[in-house]
């Protein structure tokens, strides 16, 4: 029981591993995009000055535009992402709660089984040390 207690503890703590990288993904996606983006805004400022064919302005106003909604996306995926790791906690601390409680269970009975033992020790000692008291007033007799 203890062992698969224990398994399962550690399965939830790789599933809430596997959360926290998929949003450390997402996360460094997003960034990605924000960069792109801002060296797309540059390119736009710097085209906005030159004399350029105003087709070249347009594209990057469009590629700009399609990074916005790309930004948004991941930030949604975030948001799922940041939900996903929460639940994984909440269960990874679930299972682990679990098994400590089994453990301090296992722990109280272990020392109500050793108080026990003891019990029936020190009852056994006074037994055979009663017996003694009895024989040897028995052959001082």
């Amino acid at each position: 029981m203890e062992t698969v207690r224990k398994r399962l503890e550690d399965m939830a703590l790789m599933n809430l591993a596997q959360t926290q990288k998929l949003l450390q993904d997402e996360k460094q996606r997003r960034e990605a995009l924000i960069a792109r983006m801002n060296e797309s805004l540059e390119r736009r400022e710097a085209l906005a000055t030159a004399q350029i064919n105003i087709e070249a302005y347009r594209v990057e106003t469009s590629f700009i535009e399609g990074q916005k909604q790309r930004i948004i996306q991941a930030e949604q995926m975030i948001y799922q992402a940041e939900k996903h790791v929460q639940e994984a906690h909440e269960k990874y601390l679930e299972m682990r709660k679990k098994r400590m409680t089994l453990e301090k269970i296992k722990e109280k009975d272990l020392q109500a089984f050793k108080k026990e033992q003891n019990r029936l020790d020190q009852k056994r000692t006074d037994d055979m040390n009663s017996a003694r008291d009895r024989l040897n007033r028995e052959e001082a007799a």
